[in-house]
């Protein structure tokens, strides 16, 4: 008959050897998500640069009773 105590010690090794795959799935896909925003972001800003650069700048009216 099993020792109780080795079957919560098998237990737990096969948790501690879980947790390696799991936290390196976390950090490569928290990795992965950080270079994609970078990307998203970069395309973005360099759309809107563009947009700018393109287009005449036109006069600003500022409204009196504006409050900001």
């Amino acid at each position: 008959m099993p020792n109780p105590a080795q079957a919560d010690d098998s237990k737990e090794n096969a948790k501690e050897k879980q947790r390696i795959p799991t936290g390196l799935l976390l950090v490569a896909s928290a990795f992965l998500g950080g270079i994609a925003v970078v990307f998203w972001n970069r395309r973005t800003l360099t759309t809107m640069k563009n947009r700018d650069q393109n287009s005449p700048e036109k006069p600003s009216q500022v409204d009196e009773d504006a409050i900001y």
